[in-house]
């Protein structure tokens, strides 16, 4: 599995966190089991973040097609 590392900087919130990195809060959570609180994080935390695409195969998620009438 291949994980990139942020670093919480003074300010940042995990909601900013998880739109800056495309992802989402739970999947912050889930591979950061050292965050007890949400709202509680600390500048110079080192945070683990998966990318989009990894994201989208984990929930099996496809782009949608666009389809134009003929």
């Amino acid at each position: 599995m291949t994980m990139k590392t942020y670093v919480v900087k003074t300010g940042d919130t995990l909601f900013a966190i998880a739109k800056s990195q495309n992802t989402t809060q739970t999947l912050i959570l889930k591979y950061n089991p050292s965050i007890t609180n949400p709202s509680l994080i600390i500048a110079g935390m080192e945070l683990q973040i998966k990318t989009s695409a990894e994201i989208n195969d984990l929930i099996g998620r496809v782009p949608p097609r666009i389809s134009y009438a003929s």
